[in-house]
């Protein structure tokens, strides 16, 4: 498991992530609806925030990688 710890989640995981964590609502909502309702409100947030900072890591990547170009390009 060396490395995985190391990785954003792929988007196939954070489906997953999402499917346990609704099972995982609907069980705790019979017990107490707070925590459902606790679950339906942050836990998508949380999901779209953890998507949002991948998609921008992804462009920071790209622009690092651009930029490197450039300056090779520009350096010979």
């Amino acid at each position: 498991m060396i490395g995985i710890d190391d990785e954003p989640l792929s988007e196939l995981e954070l489906r997953e992530l999402e499917g346990v964590l609704e099972q995982h609502r609907r069980k705790l909502n019979r017990i107490d609806p707070g925590y459902g309702v606790f679950m339906s409100f942050c836990v998508p947030r949380l999901l779209a925030t953890i998507r949002q900072l991948q998609r921008d890591l992804g462009e920071l990547r790209n622009e690092r990688d651009a930029a490197r170009a450039l300056l090779h390009n520009l350096t010979g």
